[in-house]
């Protein structure tokens, strides 16, 4: 009995061993899978990770450049302002003497007429 028993069971045990033994393959299937869908992760945010390096250097050395042009540009603007308020008072300065020689040489004429004055005086003319 008990081996009829066994023998009716039999097919049903196979079965059973053949179903553990597909889903064990179908686990390690899946665990390749995610194995590789790991790796591939990996490597995708090693690349973007490179990349963004890369976009932020060069960021970098574009905006470096952007600032240095702004600096030369302002720098160049300041020296134009310096140039103007040279040149307005060299133009002051230069109106300044001009009346000062004019004043100079009216205050010498009348220095001379009155040098002229008290030299005749002098004479008794």
């Amino acid at each position: 009995m008990f081996i009829n028993r066994f023998l009716t069971l039999q097919p049903v045990l196979y079965l059973g061993l053949f179903r553990m033994n597909t889903v064990l393959e179908e686990v390690k299937a899946a665990e390749g899978e995610a194995d590789k869908i790991v790796e591939q992760a990996r490597q995708q945010s090693q690349g973007i990770i490179s990349e963004a390096r890369s976009n932020s250097a060069r960021l970098l050395k574009e905006k470096e450049d952007e600032l240095s042009i702004r600096k030369a540009h302002s720098l160049e603007k300041q020296k134009e302002r310096v140039l103007a308020a040279r040149q307005k008072l060299l133009a002051e300065g230069s109106e300044k003497l001009e009346s000062l020689e004019k004043s100079a040489g009216r205050n010498a004429a009348d220095a001379v007429a009155l040098v002229m004055e008290a030299f005749e005086r002098e004479i008794g003319v």
